[in-house]
């Protein structure tokens, strides 16, 4: 059975301040215009491919951000700096449609023109690092991924800030790589790493962060047959969301899902299937009538019949 999984694998460098701490960067042009441009999807995991939610509107915002660009091209020219940012976000449109290739060409204009012009913004330096890590691993090309990941990593190796969210990122981004590439001595290390920043940083039932590491380390052991491990890593998960995001948030659901999956391994089916009901209720009530509720259904059907003791 293959897990529906999500996790940090992608997931931050989507979905978190990426393009906000672009914006950022200095003399960057038009600001207001380009950082009011939609954000792409959440990203989703499977345990050796990314999966993003499809986005009825990303072929439009494709397209509108093309248009942008183009113009501010003729304005100014090919090289200026100024369109870094404008390429960045091109990036993870087209990483979003999976055009891993265009996403790639657009991540490294963008980050020749940063590394030419705005070289002090370490934090997007490490978030483009991490971009690219995650498209070549995505492509499976994984030495490049691995030096990415790690280039991302050695732009923090400074005095003068903890960059915590970027250590973090990049950790377990690498841990996840590892995982996947069932490098496990690897991945223990990197979220071991992890584990030490969520512990000083992180506040529990506050930090959607201390949800989403305790979810990968629990796919994790879960992959290591460590099922007590995994089992206690996702209730901590599943307790932290409820407290930030509800207990109806689709991370509530996934995560519902991966401890289905769970208790499938553990031979608890009944428990399985209230997991997976609980989870299938709040994609419903989420109008995530789509993947997610056909996946978790056809979970469902496996099980059977309800029994009645």
């Amino acid at each position: 059975m293959t897990m529906k999984r999500w996790n940090l694998f992608l997931l931050l460098s989507l979905s978190s301040n990426t393009l906000w701490a672009a914006c950022d960067a200095p003399d960057t042009l038009d600001k207001q215009t380009v950082c009011k441009l939609d954000k792409p999807s959440m990203t989703l995991t499977k345990k050796h491919a990314s999966k993003i939610k499809a986005d009825p509107d990303l072929d439009i915002k494709i397209e509108n951000a093309q248009t942008a660009l183009k113009a501010k091209v003729v304005e100014l020219g090919q090289t200026n700096p100024k369109l870094a940012i404008m390429y960045f976000h091109l990036g993870d449109l087209y990483q979003a449609k999976h055009d891993y290739n265009q996403a790639l060409l657009m991540y490294k204009y963008a980050l020749t023109l940063y590394k030419k012009n705005y070289a002090a913004n370490i934090v997007v330096l490490n978030s483009l690092y991490n971009h690219l890590g995650n498209i070549y691993s995505a492509k499976q090309e994984n030495e490049l991924a691995e030096d990415n990941y790690k280039q991302s990593l050695s732009l923090l190796d400074t005095d003068k800030h903890p960059y915590v969210m970027e250590r973090f990122t990049s950790f377990n981004n690498l841990a996840e790589h590892f995982r996947t590439n069932q490098q496990n001595n690897k991945a223990l290390l990197y979220y071991k790493m992890s584990e030490k920043l969520v512990n000083q940083f992180f506040k529990k039932g506050k930090d959607i962060n201390y949800a989403l590491f305790k979810n990968n380390f629990a796919l994790f052991y879960n992959d290591q047959n460590k099922l007590e491990e995994s089992e206690k890593l996702f209730k901590e998960a599943l307790s932290c969301i409820e407290q930030v995001q509800g207990k109806d948030s689709v991370m509530a659901a996934l995560t519902l899902d991966n401890m289905g999956d769970l208790a499938i391994k553990q031979a608890q089916p009944e428990q399985a299937r209230l997991y997976y009901e609980k989870s299938l209720r709040i994609f419903n009530k989420n109008k995530e009538a789509d993947e997610n509720s056909t996946r978790v259904l056809t979970k469902l059907a496996s099980l059977g019949e309800r029994k009645v003791y």
